[in-house]
């Protein structure tokens, strides 16, 4: 997709020799009123096409969900130019704060800003985080990041709703075509998305959320004498019930067996505080466990915990 004639890979580049650029200029070899003449006169030059640059990001089409900020598009273009130089490895809250120029001592401000990131799937912990670090904000400062791998995609001009679409069967006839199209868009998604292709390591919470919201989009609009959808109007499911039911199906039949209860509501509900949500459709007293659609089983791999699977 392209704005005034720029993708989101050529606006990023800009702003990266821009802001080398910056770093790297020097005084003209003139006379040294002449010399500085010029050297003002190029800055403002640089100036005015970095904030043309700035802009154009902030107003392109896949970018205005962020809400973008000048602070949050030098912290964008740092990291990718990190992500081209360094792929794989994560950036510290201290770089992450210095790239939008901001005190690492006012550590209230950089945690504050740090949460915004997360909060709109700009910026992802580089390794899972199971704490709340709205109750700890010092697990943000010890924490390393990287840009989402949503946002990844959004700047390589990737629509991954319509690809993951094109993968699916033009309409479900019988349970064995929802089944087919339940393994294959979760197989993708895992397989691409989650963490070297871990089936007990889903996929960041937006590439997840797209899988999910297809597959209730295509359940939606299912006949109603397909199983699942004759499930969801008995019960009156809802997408949170659907996207509960979908994930645990999918481990129990093609993964390993059934997911831990804390898996389900970390992948579901990254932000802490919206776990609780998540956690409440998972109690005994719950739409899902009360009409005896999914059934927690205890487990001790990992100690005493609790599985949930589909009830068979």
């Amino acid at each position: 997709m392209k704005q005034e004639g720029k993708n989101v890979v050529e606006i990023l580049k800009d702003l990266i020799e821009l802001r080398v650029g910056n770093m790297s200029a020097k005084p003209e070899q003139s006379t040294k009123d002449k010399g500085a003449e010029a050297q003002s006169k190029n800055a403002s030059t640089r100036d005015s096409k970095q904030h043309k640059s700035i802009r154009r990001l902030i107003r392109h089409p896949q970018f205005r969900d962020y809400a973008l900020s000048t602070k949050d598009v030098w912290v964008i273009t740092d990291l990718w130019l990190f992500h081209l130089e360094f792929p794989q490895r994560g950036s510290s809250f201290q770089s992450i704060c210095a790239h939008a120029k901001l005190d690492n001592y006012d550590v209230s401000a950089c945690g504050d800003f740090i949460l915004s990131l997360l909060e709109r799937n700009i910026l992802n912990f580089y390794d899972r985080m199971s704490g709340d670090y709205y109750l700890n904000p010092l697990l943000l400062q010890s924490a390393e990041y990287t840009l989402s791998k949503s946002l990844l995609l959004k700047i390589m001009g990737r629509d991954l709703p319509l690809e993951l679409q094109r993968n699916l069967k033009s309409e479900w006839c019988n349970d064995q075509d929802f089944l087919e199209d339940l393994r294959l868009i979760f197989d993708l998604c895992y397989n691409s998305f989650g963490e070297l292709g871990c089936r007990n390591s889903p996929p960041e919470y937006p590439i997840l959320s797209a899988t999910l919201s297809l597959l209730c989009a295509r359940i939606d609009a299912a006949p109603p004498h397909l199983g699942i959808k004759a499930i969801t109007i008995k019960y009156s499911l809802q997408e949170c019930h659907l996207a509960l039911l979908l994930l645990t199906w999918y481990h129990q039949l093609y993964g390993d067996d059934c997911l831990d209860e804390r898996d389900i509501v970390h992948a579901l509900a990254p932000n802490p505080r919206q776990r609780w949500k998540v956690q409440k459709e998972l109690d005994q007293d719950s739409l899902l466990l009360s009409e005896a659609i999914l059934v927690k089983e205890p487990q001790y791999r990992r100690g005493p915990i609790c599985g949930v699977t589909v009830s068979r």
